[in-house]
């Protein structure tokens, strides 16, 4: 069970994981900075650990749980992930689209003077989604991630956000969308529709979009991309950004 922020016992702070991608590759310097004393961002009872990409064959180094049975009752960190057939019945039961909204609604929400609750609000980057399997009620967690930070390397499905330039790449079939992204890796990625949007895109406009998915890969001029295949078009939000 992975996690996407912890919180430092010796800055006193949380950190945000993709905010610290370099400090992840080392261990010695991870721990020289940020301590031995890592717990969950949001009970800050249950004690984490890092793990190395050379632990136990490991592809990349993440933070984790110990126990956790050790999290707060309440916690939203003590959920599991969601698998990737739950991820279709999320989306094939429409699950997804009240989430995908209120991401949207709080990006275009302008808000000059915010409370401690408010800005609490809007740094939620986790979502706690309940499936319905027999008789039992089950919740799974979903990370939340912006789409600047998007990855080859994202296996599992999020819910993604931003406020970027969209475009159709084709006008007449309007069932990919090209997404221009604002990081030092990637200019764009692709969104492959499962059916033609209803929707005019303009180039020159700013819009906020989210979606829920995962991330495949596909190699353009020698380089690898990331390529996004929604389950169904209920996993994506659009909505014009005006200021």
């Amino acid at each position: 069970m992975h996690f996407d922020k912890f919180y430092s016992t010796k800055l006193g702070n949380i950190i945000k994981i993709d905010d610290i991608t370099d400090d992840m590759k080392s261990s010695l310097d991870f721990y020289r900075r940020y301590g031995y004393e890592l717990y969950c961002p949001e009970c800050k009872k249950a004690k984490l650990k890092y793990s190395s990409p050379s632990d136990k064959g490991n592809r990349k180094s993440f933070i984790s749980a110990i126990r956790i049975k050790d999290h707060d009752s309440n916690c939203k960190y003590k959920y599991e992930y969601v698998s990737r057939n739950e991820a279709k019945s999320i989306a094939d039961n429409r699950l997804c689209t009240h989430t995908l909204k209120r991401i949207v609604d709080r990006m275009l929400v302008h808000i000059f003077t915010t409370s401690d609750v408010d800005r609490k609000t809007r740094d939620e980057t986790i979502a706690i989604e309940k499936i319905q399997t027999s008789n039992t009620e089950i919740k799974r967690k979903i990370f939340k991630k912006n789409i600047n930070n998007i990855s080859i390397e994202d296996k599992d499905y999020f819910y993604y956000y931003g406020k970027t330039k969209l475009k159709f790449i084709n006008n007449y079939y309007k069932n990919v969308i090209q997404v221009q992204i604002n990081n030092k890796k990637l200019h764009f990625f692709n969104i492959n529709l499962s059916e033609k949007m209803d929707i005019d895109l303009l180039e020159e406009k700013m819009y906020c979009i989210s979606f829920f998915a995962n991330v495949s890969i596909k190699a353009y001029n020698g380089v690898d991309y990331p390529e996004i295949n929604l389950l169904n078009n209920d996993c994506i939000y659009i909505k014009e950004y005006e200021e």
